[in-house]
């Protein structure tokens, strides 16, 4: 998969550590953060199970606008990159 795409995921890793941290966060951090390691950790291998990175995309699409003000949000908008891009991957 993409280095740019592990990249992001990385980088949106560290912004939802940070954002957990802080009051009011977003009750489902803590299951994206595991999703978002889950979907880097399944990126390592040479062949990636797309059909499972597939299905952890749409989790984390999932996840991320059950809350129609967090899905706005700077980060909530960041983190539905990766299930589009790891979605349109395994279309092809």
């Amino acid at each position: 998969m993409d280095s740019a795409l592990r990249q992001n995921i990385n980088r949106l890793l560290d912004e939802c550590s940070e954002a957990i941290a802080k009051e009011g966060a977003y009750a489902l951090l803590p299951d994206i953060i595991d999703i978002l390691n889950a979907v880097a950790r399944d990126m390592l291998g040479d062949v990636p199970d797309m059909a499972l990175l597939f299905r952890r995309a749409a989790g984390l699409g999932r996840l991320v606008t059950e809350s129609q003000v967090f899905s706005e949000s700077v980060l909530g908008r960041g983190l539905l990159d990766p299930p589009s891009e790891i979605i349109a991957a395994t279309r092809n």
